[in-house]
């Protein structure tokens, strides 16, 4: 649907926007909250020693060539999203 729809990036932008609402909603009723953060970055970045390193998108494993490191690349970015100072 998304593939050959002109409007393909307002429907998606719909859709996750639907989605975050949800999110929301759903941490409120179990009295929780969600932070929004700008996720730019953070797959390339190590959650080790800080190296940036170039990855393709279908390249799942961080490999960092500085310390060793590797991890799953979601998770990566995870760590490095939980260990961030200032959060937007």
């Amino acid at each position: 649907m998304l593939e050959t729809s002109q409007n393909a990036k307002h429907k998606q932008d719909a859709a996750w926007s639907c989605f975050l609402d949800l999110l929301e909603y759903k941490a409120d009723l179990h009295g929780t909250h969600v932070e929004k953060v700008e996720p730019e970055g953070t797959t390339k970045e190590c959650v080790v020693c800080g190296v940036k390193t170039v990855n393709l998108l279908w390249v799942r494993k961080h490999s960092c060539p500085a310390c060793g490191n590797q991890d799953d690349r979601d998770l990566n970015a995870a760590k490095n999203i939980l260990n961030e100072d200032s959060i937007t």
